[in-house]
Order: C-alpha cells, then sequence, then structure tokens
C-alpha cells in the first residue's frame, strides 16, 4: 500500500533542490533539473486540505494532523493508498477540469468512487446474480428492461389541446 506523496514528507534537501529548481523560469532549466521536477510530480500536485485532526491545527502547529485524510487533491487518484478516512473526498485536478471522488474503501485501502455515481464497493461481489428478481417492485419509476408479457390494461389517453387559426 502507498502513502499520499506530500512534498512536506520529503527530505529537507529535495525539498530545497525542488525549491531552487522552481525558481529558475522552465525554459531556463536544464534536462536533468526537469527530468528531477517530472519523477517527482505527484509531491509537487498533491495537496491535503483538511485532516481528521485530535488537537487544533493552527499556524503555530500546521503539523498537527494526526488523523487520517478527510479531504484532498491532485492530479492522480491515489488508488490503494493508506491514510484516506472511509468518506473522504479527493478532488481530481486536471487539464480537463475538476472531477469529485470519494472513498468507498477503508483507510488501509482507498477505493475511489466519483460523486454522484455508482459507487464502487471495495468488496465486490465474487459472482453476478444469475436472474432478475422474482419480488415485485413497488417503485414509480420507469423499469428500464423491456417486460416478458404485454399489459392487460389499457394505456391510450386523450389530451385535448385548443386549435389555433392559422394567420
Amino acid at each position: 500500500m502507498s502513502s499520499f506523496e506530500l512534498k512536506s514528507d520529503l527530505p529537507k534537501s529535495t525539498q530545497e533542490e525542488i525549491d531552487r529548481i522552481e525558481a529558475i523560469t522552465s525554459t531556463s532549466r536544464t534536462t536533468s533539473e526537469s527530468n528531477f521536477l517530472t519523477a517527482l510530480t505527484p509531491y509537487l500536485t498533491n495537496a491535503v486540505l483538511r485532516y481528521r485532526t485530535q488537537g487544533i491545527t493552527s499556524p503555530q502547529t500546521p503539523d498537527n494532523h494526526s488523523g487520517d485524510i478527510l479531504e484532498a487533491e491532485g492530479e492522480t487518484l491515489p488508488s490503494g493508498y493508506t491514510g484516506f478516512a472511509k468518506g473522504a473526498r479527493f478532488y481530481k485536478v486536471d487539464d480537463s477540469g475538476m472531477i469529485i471522488y470519494h472513498n468507498t474503501g477503508s483507510t488501509t485501502n482507498a477505493v475511489w468512487s466519483k460523486l454522484g455515481q455508482q459507487v464502487v464497493s471495495s468488496s465486490p461481489s465474487l459472482s453476478a446474480s444469475p436472474s432478475a428478481s422474482q419480488s415485485p417492485s413497488s417503485s414509480a419509476s420507469p423499469s428500464a428492461s423491456p417486460s416478458a408479457t404485454p399489459s392487460s390494461s389499457p394505456s391510450s389517453s386523450f389530451s385535448p389541446s385548443p386549435s389555433f387559426p392559422e394567420v
């Protein structure tokens, strides 16, 4: 399992080298410097927005994050990572915009589902159901599957609408 890559977790010397290279305009960087930054992309693009903290986070104690991550953002979905609370939000930000995901897995194995779409289970069923349910549904929504037998109830309706003369 992987942990969420944050620049602050890198050794101080690596952080200083990143800062030095980022101060150079991209057109003036050497190939080696560009490759160094590319190799560390997740550390440069990931950010934790909110932790489930036990204490109070303040400017004096900015690293007071003893709990799991509740909100984060980055360019790559951290699937299978540890340290994300169940229900945590992840904002995937890239050139196409932002997509919001929530963790349907656990704190030891993040499984991400797009917010507002079908939930991906962290423990999927190993066998598919062989047939449709035989129990009737009281749902008012229409069925997406065709009926096996035709309906015996009349379904025609009359909707009178006023006629207007042509001009």
